[in-house]
């Protein structure tokens, strides 16, 4: 499922590297911009951990998704379901242009 999620950048996390075969994924905590905003741990993997190079704390973004879930079953045989976001494309937000002050004498 594909989603748009705007917000601010929380935080920028360092890229990280697993396995033999050199998997890599990064991820950013983004705060949405809704009356009740949330904190949104937001993964990128393999090449779209670029993405994260120019950004910068504080910085409002709009982010292209995918949501995705999985299931797991323990070694005891109990099944848990797990959700993550998975960023594939940002695009900054543009900000709205001030007002401009009237400055003619009254």
């Amino acid at each position: 499922m594909n989603t748009i999620i705007k917000g601010t950048i929380l935080k920028i996390n360092e890229t990280q590297t697993f396995g033999d075969k050199g998997f890599t994924k990064r991820s950013l905590i983004l705060q949405t911009l809704d009356k009740y905003p949330q904190e949104l741990n937001i993964e990128f993997i393999k090449d779209k951990c670029d993405l994260l190079d120019n950004l910068a704390e504080g910085e409002q973004i709009s982010i292209a998704t995918n949501i995705l879930g999985r299931k797991w079953t323990s070694p005891e045989g109990v099944d848990k379901w797990f959700n993550s976001l998975q960023g594939w494309n940002i695009e900054p937000l543009k900000q709205e242009p001030e007002p401009e002050q009237d400055t003619a004498p009254f």
